[in-house]
């Protein structure tokens, strides 16, 4: 995909799937020192920039993923969790809780459950 990169620089990579290449192999269509007609360039060979992601289209599972791994308050963390894995999923089970926490479910589910924070609905399946 035809992009803007520094040529000062030995390499650099896609800011749309992250392929990195070596600059001094890469096919050069235009260069400038003015960024304002580098853009005028890369628009003009592109027709159109790619679309950026909505928030819509990314994965709810992924996305929670993340929010767990960043989230520094423990209580915060596991509430959060059992809420979106509900909102997500309708229920859940311990290999839902497996996919984001790996190695801690069991912990996880029962200090939720010590916690009434979730229920078991039905045998192996859970509700914030």
């Amino acid at each position: 995909m035809n992009r803007i990169i520094d040529l000062s620089s030995e390499a650099s990579a896609c800011p749309y799937c992250g392929a990195g290449i070596k600059n001094d192999t890469a096919a050069v269509k235009f260069q400038s020192t003015s960024q304002e007609e580098v853009r005028r360039a890369l628009m003009s060979l592109s027709d159109t920039m790619p679309k950026k992601k909505s928030k819509k289209d990314c994965d709810p599972l992924s996305t929670l993923a993340y929010k767990f791994d960043h989230c520094s308050d423990p209580e915060v963390k596991l509430t959060m969790l059992a809420e979106e894995l509900t909102e997500i999923l309708g229920s859940f089970s311990a290999d839902d809780v497996e996919e984001i926490a790996p190695g801690r479910s069991r912990e996880i589910i029962s200090i939720l459950s010590a916690e009434c924070v979730i229920t078991e609905i039905r045998p192996g399946r859970y509700r914030a």
